[in-house]
């Protein structure tokens, strides 16, 4: 397994759920990644909108040449529901993979599936008929991607998107070409969206493209009740340091190994909040974790 860690973390992602404001220098986001390297990460999960890094080709190859990390991919997505759209997504996520993704040695596309409210969650959920427009228009990108480009191409279900839970999942799996279309699970998301991470992972591994880990807090362990809403995410972090009771790591990890999984896990996370402390006590603890608990 060759472990990445999130843009998102790194750099900040413009303006947080908290509303602060994130500008990072190229020196703080050099120090972001040699901090990567002296815990062991191998490469880096930026996040489109962070700032022009991600778009630049020439700064983003020349920031990962100096401090030798690898660029495990850029997250993409986009309105794959709305007729009028679509095309347009399908474009704009192909050229990126095209231009950018494939020349700096990336090998996979994650998408986060959004809709006519953007990433936003239709009130009652997904109709039946969104999600089969969704999935029509998901294979058509990642039948480009793989046939054109020879890559891979996964899908991100996050909570409050149009594709949240085990059913709207499902429903995108059963409606797409394996050959073109795999899943990007992350930890954290399934089980907020009442989801089993082992279950999901045991159940579809012949689908993942790659992975993401994050933990959430110990109630939400077998989850039952109402999806966390956003507005109880600006009040308290729902994703939380490795070993905070959410997720069953332990268990998940066994199902990779079973597998011999070989490809990118990337600690998914969000900037730290102030009361978090820095990003170098983030990456502590969750790398602690990855070495202590789970044997990393």
């Amino acid at each position: 397994m060759r472990f990445a860690y999130s843009g998102t973390a790194l750099f900040g992602a413009g303006v947080n759920p908290l509303g602060d404001q994130f500008t990072k220098t190229d020196q703080e986001m050099m120090n972001a990644l040699k901090l990567c390297v002296r815990f062991g990460y191998k490469g880096i999960e930026p996040f489109r909108g962070q700032g022009t890094l991600p778009d630049d080709l020439p700064r983003l190859r020349s920031m990962l040449k100096e401090s030798g990390l690898a660029l495990s991919t850029v997250s993409g997505g986009g309105d794959l529901i709305s007729p009028d759209k679509a095309p347009a997504t399908i474009e704009s996520n192909f050229r990126y993979t095209r231009d950018i993704l494939k020349p700096l040695g990336s090998q996979h596309l994650k998408i986060n599936i959004g809709g006519p409210g953007g990433l936003q969650r239709p009130p009652g959920g997904t109709p039946l008929e969104q999600l089969k427009a969704a999935a029509r228009n998901t294979n058509e990108l990642g039948k480009r991607v793989n046939e054109e480009l020879g890559m891979k191409m996964g899908f991100h279900p996050h909570i409050w998107s149009p594709v949240e839970n085990e059913h709207e999942m499902t429903v995108i799996l059963e409606n797409t070409d394996p050959r073109y279309v795999g899943l990007v699970p992350d930890t954290a998301h399934m089980v907020l969206a009442k989801m089993d991470p082992v279950k999901v992972l045991r159940q579809n591994y012949a689908r993942v493209v790659a992975i993401h880990l994050k933990d959430t807090d110990a109630k939400y362990r077998n989850w039952t009740g109402p999806t966390p809403t956003q507005d109880e995410h600006r009040k308290h972090n729902l994703y939380q340091p490795m070993g905070s009771g959410g997720v069953d790591f332990p268990a998940f990890m066994a199902v990779l190994r079973e597998h011999n999984y070989s490809y990118w896990v990337t600690m998914d996370y969000d900037a730290a909040r102030k009361e978090e402390g820095t990003l170098e006590q983030q990456m502590e603890t969750n790398t602690r974790y990855l070495h202590d608990k789970l044997k990393v």
